[in-house]
């Protein structure tokens, strides 16, 4: 409880300049939301705009290294019926990227399963007793959504029990990468995407992006009735619940 000697002192920001708020309302920009943005520090008119503008910067996700090699395993899964399994994280990011992926996929006439690790029994991230189930069960593809960039032995183990390994994750790349079929994430130094903040949902969504491209590439009809667009939903959730900055393709 605060004494009259320990009153609440609140510091304001300096309000926006009377010509960046009208340079707002020319675009139907409230001024309340004007001021928001310049103290959220969009301090010049055309970086506000920007902000807010739908971003139209190279998103192909063919540009991610390792995109081209997951994309192949994944298309030669589904035409010969083998198994795949996605497996996430059980936070909100791991949880929305593994439902779009195997909704993506499943749309694609693939045998996928999905798998979120159990938090007390099998922790956080890639766990070996859980990859030598799921070849036991008959699967043959591993494709990782938010987790797996640091799990050096997991991946290991995984493809000594004959699954081929695909690791999607954005987390902090290590002095190593998984020996695994194929990496995606941006992070790596040698991956040209220019944007390297996507959360796990973004890049489960880039892959979702890139079978249906060489999906209409081959057959324009299979993919006709849906769009990766379609699990925007599930990106704007894990996206911002994984605090990713909402900038830039965010």
């Amino acid at each position: 409880m605060l004494t009259t000697r320990q009153q609440k002192k609140w510091v304001l920001a300096d309000p926006a300049p009377e010509a960046y708020v009208e340079r707002l309302r020319q675009h139907d920009i409230h001024p309340v939301l004007a001021q928001l943005l310049y103290r959220r520090g969009y301090q010049t008119p055309d970086g506000a705009l920007n902000f807010l503008r739908h971003y139209d910067g190279d998103d192909n996700p063919f540009r991610l290294k390792g995109m081209v090699e997951a994309v192949y395993r994944l298309r030669m899964a589904i035409r010969y019926g083998e198994k795949i399994a996605v497996y996430g994280d059980f936070d909100c990011d791991g949880v929305t990227a593994t439902a779009l992926l195997t909704e993506a996929l499943a749309k694609l006439g693939a045998d996928v399963r999905p798998y979120i690790p159990d938090r007390v029994d099998e922790g956080y991230g890639l766990n070996s007793a859980a990859l030598a189930r799921l070849a036991e069960e008959g699967v043959k593809v591993v494709v990782t959504v938010d987790c797996g960039i640091r799990s050096l032995k997991e991946v290991a183990d995984g493809t000594s029990y004959g699954l081929d390994m695909i690791i999607s994750d954005h987390h902090s790349v290590g002095r190593e990468v998984p020996d695994a079929l194929a990496v995606i994430n941006p992070k790596q130094k040698d991956c040209p995407y220019p944007e390297k903040m996507l959360a796990g949902v973004g890049l489960a969504y880039k892959i979702a992006q890139g079978l249906y491209m060489e999906a209409q590439r081959r057959k324009p009809d299979i993919a006709a009735d849906w769009h990766p667009y379609d699990w925007l939903d599930l990106v704007a959730i894990g996206t911002v619940a994984d605090i990713a900055p909402l900038t830039g393709e965010n």
